[in-house]
């Protein structure tokens, strides 16, 4: 082979081994992104239970105005 394709060859593969450890860490990345997003979905649906449990417990002590949805239901007699 003469130089020049050897050269080329090299070059080659030292891109892709550039690439491959690239796509490594980008999956590394994602996978590390992919566990923090279901920590984060986890903590938001308890704190959406928790302030729905304190509304409703200050509504029962009549600390805080009712929810919006009992403010515009129609009466019983309609």
């Amino acid at each position: 082979m003469p130089s020049t394709e050897r050269e080329q060859l090299v070059e080659l593969q030292t891109q892709l081994a550039f690439q491959e450890d690239l796509l490594n860490t980008l999956n590394q990345r994602v996978a590390e992104q992919d566990g923090e997003l279901r920590v984060l979905r986890q903590l938001l649906t308890q704190l959406t239970q928790e302030s729905r449990q304190l509304r409703d417990a200050m509504e029962e002590r009549g600390l805080a105005e009712p929810s919006l949805a009992a403010q515009i239901e129609k009466p019983p007699h309609y």
